[in-house]
């Protein structure tokens, strides 16, 4: 016989690998620069390092190690409710933020 309880996680069951969804990615700085659309774990937060791969274009200045400044879920309003249109990540080349600590570092002293 078959337990009903199979199916069901308990509540402190967790998912090997963290669900991926779709993000669009751009770099922050002037002027923005549009990385395309990449998945990658839904708990992504500000701080964190992502890896982005070569465009389809072969741009080269587009892959590499960023880290990310901010994170956006967009709305749209329709018939009245709210829906989820999309998330954005606005990063910063990993060079460019150390670079930056460094600097503010040297400033605020």
């Amino acid at each position: 016989e078959r337990d009903a309880n199979d199916d069901v996680k308990s509540q402190g069951a967790r998912e090997s690998s963290p669900k991926l969804v779709p993000y669009n990615v751009r770099v922050a700085t002037p002027p923005p620069v549009d990385l395309g659309l990449h998945k990658l774990p839904k708990n992504i937060a500000c701080g964190e390092t992502i890896e982005v791969p070569t465009n389809a274009d072969g741009d080269e200045s587009a892959n590499g190690w960023f880290i990310v400044n901010r994170v956006t879920t967009m709305y749209n309003l329709v018939r009245g409710r709210y829906r989820k249109d999309g998330s954005r990540l606005d990063v910063q080349k990993a060079e460019r933020y150390f670079i930056n600590a460094s600097l503010e570092r040297l400033y605020s002293k």
